[in-house]
């Protein structure tokens, strides 16, 4: 019984003692509500609104209004555009391998070619079913990435849910 209360009392103390904030990208698209999450750890894509070059970072942390990403802090004042990636485990794995089979289809083919020794090396059906599916890949990444303005609709905030 005294085992139990000394570990109830840390497993107390610890939660208090720790407080977890997220940031929260709230979407407002056609009427329908959408709120997108980011954790410590998480991998955001963003561009501040002075520039036109996406920046990739890992969150590290949040301060009241500020990202804490590695040794940056970037203002949420100062982010123009939020990247969300909606991809799993699939289309993930579907866009690499279409890649990668793009790219090595037509490969593999000219190397059968020559140990065939055939008149004609470079065959136009392959490189336009490696080019498909190289394509196909690059879509299906594309498709994954949603863009979303930062404005009376969309908004970024942080949001502290520690209990209590």
């Amino acid at each position: 019984m005294k085992k139990l209360f000394l570990l109830i009392s840390f497993v107390a103390l610890f939660e208090t003692g720790h407080a977890q904030k997220i940031l929260i990208l709230d979407v407002n698209r056609w009427g329908m509500f959408n709120r997108h999450r980011f954790t410590s750890g998480d991998q955001i894509c963003f561009k501040l609104k002075d520039g036109v070059k996406r920046h990739y970072a890992t969150i590290t942390g949040f301060g009241d209004s500020i990202i804490i990403a590695g040794n940056y802090y970037i203002p949420l004042n100062d982010i123009r555009i939020v990247y969300y990636d909606k991809s799993n485990f699939l289309t993930r794995m579907l866009s690499k391998a279409g890649i990668i089979y793009g790219i090595g289809f037509p490969g593999l083919d000219i190397f059968n070619n020559l140990i065939n020794k055939e008149p004609q090396i470079i065959k136009k059906e392959a490189l336009l079913e490696g080019a498909c599916f190289t394509l196909s890949g690059l879509v299906l990444r594309r498709v994954m990435l949603r863009k979303y303005h930062l404005n009376a609709r969309n908004s970024l905030k942080i949001i502290d849910i520690t209990p209590g």
